[in-house]
C-alpha cells in the first residue's frame, strides 16, 4: 500500500528532467496523443480524488452533520410546541381554575351578606 502511494507521488509530482531521462525511459510518459490524454484524465481523477481525501469530508458532512442537525432541529421543534404547550396548558388552565373559584367564593360571601344585611 505504501509503495502504491509513492509511485502516485511520483507519478503525480515528478519533475520532467529527471536522471531517468538520460535512459530514455521518460519520454515514453512525456509523449502527447490519445494515450496520453486518457493518462492525463485518469491522474486528474487520482489527484483529484486524493486532493480531496476520497470525498470522506463532503461525505461526513452530509450524512452525519446535517442528519443530526436536522434530528437536533426536529426534536427542539416538539420539544417547545407539544411538550411544553400540554405542560403550559395545564399550568394555566389550573390557574384560571382556581381564581374562578377563589372570584367565586368571593362573589358568593358578596351576595350573602348583601341579602343578610338587607333583610
Amino acid at each position: 500500500m505504501t509503495c502504491f502511494g509513492i509511485f502516485t507521488a511520483f507519478l503525480l509530482y515528478k519533475p520532467f528532467y529527471l536522471s531517468l531521462q538520460i535512459l530514455n525511459l521518460l519520454n515514453s510518459f512525456v509523449k502527447r496523443g490519445p494515450n496520453r490524454i486518457l493518462l492525463d484524465k485518469m491522474i486528474y481523477l487520482i489527484y483529484d480524488w486524493s486532493y480531496n481525501r476520497g470525498y470522506i469530508d463532503m461525505f461526513y458532512s452530509i450524512s452525519l452533520t446535517k442528519g443530526i442537525r436536522g434530528l437536533i432541529e426536529l426534536t427542539h421543534f416538539f420539544d417547545r410546541q407539544v411538550i411544553d404547550g400540554i405542560t403550559n396548558g395545564v399550568g394555566i388552565t389550573v390557574f384560571l381554575g382556581e381564581s374562578v373559584k377563589y372570584l367565586g367564593e368571593v362573589a358568593s360571601r358578596f351576595i350573602y351578606y348583601c341579602i343578610y344585611f338587607m333583610y
